[in-house]
């Protein structure tokens, strides 16, 4: 018997340029797999996170605001499966594509 059990799942394939695009991909992955969720969270004894990696936008000294939302579905879902959020904000280190930020 294990005391703990690591499982992941990788929830979108948008990378830390895109934190929109995760948050959406977020949805629509609790959306397509609600019932295989019901089953994995069925255990009270879980622990869970979720975690939104992105880089800054304070790369440019204009910059002095970054705003990002959560949908209210994606509150909802993360709630009903206690699952923590988690967000990871990285300084951008030169070597990707400023273009997509």
């Amino acid at each position: 018997s294990y005391e703990q059990t690591l499982i992941g799942f990788d929830v979108s394939k948008a990378d830390f340029t895109e934190i929109k695009k995760q948050i959406e991909d977020a949805v629509l992955f609790f959306e397509a797999n609600e019932k295989q969720l019901d089953a994995v969270f069925s255990k009270d004894t879980l622990q869970a996170r979720i975690d939104f990696g992105f880089y800054t936008t304070f790369v440019d000294q204009k910059i002095v605001v970054q705003h990002d939302s959560f949908p209210h579905q994606l509150l909802a879902q993360l709630g009903r499966y206690k699952i923590d959020l988690d967000l990871s904000q990285f300084w951008y280190g030169g070597n990707q594509d400023l273009a997509s930020i």
